[in-house]
């Protein structure tokens, strides 16, 4: 931005619009947990982004601001970057788009977006700076096909956004630059968007990044050197997850649970229809002839699995995979990151046996299946370590305290974090019991589960009298499905907890 650069337009996720899909405001007791969202310019709100009427001008501003810059730089190098947040969810056209591609609001959406490009080349060739500019066009990841006509198509590749199947993560690139690169060309090398950086220091003469980085330089490909292939794999992360490596046509999926489309209804009138489950096992595909993933060739070919698991391997020590709980020598938790946080708890029930009628979800798992007597509680952050978070099922747990002993007061504690779709349990029940069969409740309590934006660790405590007892039975009875004024109403909810105290 030394050039006479500025920021224009939203300085947030479009997820975080506070009104309905459909652009009416929400009513009844749906509610939104984020703000107003504003359209900025520099560091200032300039205007609000109420309706879709406001959301279809997003476009037509951030280009005429784009084509503006061009021209008071044209003189000058200058690094432009235009992220549309079209078509992104929720999806609006200005009113000289509206109708005209004859293909519904998601094709005039389109539309508009390839009238802003057209203008923004249309602005280079005015100021006689076209040829020797590097134009790139690309995607953040495929569509959100649970909004069906309103959320795009992934063609002929296997599942959509949320996934790290090929319909999620593999996206087009177009790139202009007539001084440099041959029109009419499809090269079909691998690449990601992490390589536009090193790629971009090349081309202005920075060819040493000091730090490490992910990408690589795709220089050679935009030359044309002949059998040049700068990236032969590819690891495909999900968050910290390693849910799949790729060494040139070969894709090996590792198992996971992940996001589906596959026989889910998508939404209606602009909004989104739910999401689906889907459990891959260790899978083979050749992109090359079979770019939508649908035959396993596992069984046939062993020794490629063999070699690309070991590819998967090199990928975990270096940076780690929480799918199997690996921390890697330069993951983000051992460079960059802290310990856990942690809070020590004592009491007297620390490393008693504990029993679960349902586990912790594997993603919120705590630091092993006893963690709820183990001494350690979290903060306000769900993904501290020691939380076990319980997706539409109860928390029912049961401490054998070894022998009858005096209990003076039993607490169990809970996390409320609606944004995240975490609740407080619709009732919380305390009982005991001498001989681990017949249980008498101690105390019970029917938390305020009203729309909060309170982050906060709720503690429930029951200090009984002259209690002599052998077995103490905590339940914390989840929602199960998020509240109606949620955004995510009607949809498995979950119950947060990291310790049990007794003394």
């Amino acid at each position: 931005f030394k050039n006479g650069g500025s920021i224009a337009g939203l300085i947030c996720s479009n997820d975080m619009w506070p009104v309905d899909y459909d652009g009416k405001p929400l009513t009844g007791k749906k509610r939104s947990y984020y703000p107003t969202m504003f359209f900025w310019e520099g560091n200032e709100p300039i205007a609000k982004i109420e309706t879709l009427q406001d959301q279809g001008s997003i476009t037509t501003q951030i280009t005429d601001r784009a084509v503006n810059f061009i021209h008071r730089n044209k003189n000058n190098p200058f690094f432009l970057y235009l992220p549309h947040s079209m078509p992104h969810q929720p999806i609006a056209v200005s009113e000289k788009f509206a109708g005209k591609s004859e293909l519904g609001l998601y094709g005039d959406v389109m539309m508009e977006i390839d009238w802003s490009v057209g203008k923004i080349l249309k602005s280079l060739q005015e100021n006689g700076i076209d040829q020797n500019t590097l134009v790139i066009f690309a995607s953040d990841n495929g569509p959100a096909l649970n909004f069906g006509k309103w959320g795009g198509s992934a063609g002929p590749l296997r599942e959509g956004k949320g996934t790290m199947w090929e319909g999620g993560a593999r996206v087009p690139c177009i790139m202009r630059w007539p001084e440099k690169i041959k029109p009419n060309q499809v090269i079909s090398n691998i690449a990601g968007t992490i390589d536009i950086l090193p790629t971009i220091s090349e081309i202005v003469g920075e060819k040493e990044i000091k730090d490490k980085i992910d990408g690589v330089s795709i220089m050679p490909i935009l030359d044309g050197v002949p059998g040049v292939n700068p990236r032969n794999e590819l690891f495909y992360y999900y968050g910290e997850k390693l849910f799949a490596v790729r060494k040139g046509n070969w894709k090996l999926v590792f198992p996971h649970e992940h996001r589906s489309y596959v026989n889910v209804e998508p939404g209606e009138n602009l909004h989104p229809g739910p999401y689906g489950k889907g459990t891959a096992g260790l899978e083979l595909y050749d992109l090359k002839y079979d770019i939508g993933e649908t035959t396993d060739l596992a069984a046939q070919f062993p020794e490629i699995v063999k070699d690309l698991e070991k590819l998967g391997e090199s990928a975990r020590a270096t940076l780690g995979d929480k799918l199997i709980d690996r921390i890697g020598s330069e993951a983000y938790t051992t460079i960059c990151g802290s310990p856990p946080s942690l809070v020590k708890l004592d009491h007297s029930a620390i490393e008693k046996k504990l029993t679960l009628v349902n586990n912790a979800h594997k993603k919120y798992s705590g630091e092993s299946i006893d963690a709820l007597v183990n001494g350690l509680g979290g903060t306000t952050n769900f993904r501290d370590a020691s939380w076990q978070g319980f997706e539409a099922e109860d928390v029912v747990a049961t401490i054998d305290l070894g022998k009858v002993q005096k209990v003076k007061s039993i607490e169990a504690r809970f996390l409320q974090d609606q944004v995240v779709w975490i609740f407080l349990p619709q009732k919380v029940e305390i009982e005991h019991s001498i001989d681990g069969h017949n249980f008498e409740s101690l105390y019970e309590y029917y938390p305020n589960n009203e729309f909060s934006f309170i982050q906060k660790i709720f503690e429930y405590k029951a200090e009984p009298k002259d209690l002599e007892s052998r077995f103490i039975r905590v339940k914390g009875l989840n929602l199960n499905k998020c509240p109606d004024y949620h955004p995510g109403a009607g949809r498995p909810c979950w119950v947060f907890s990291d310790e049990i105290l007794i003394n």
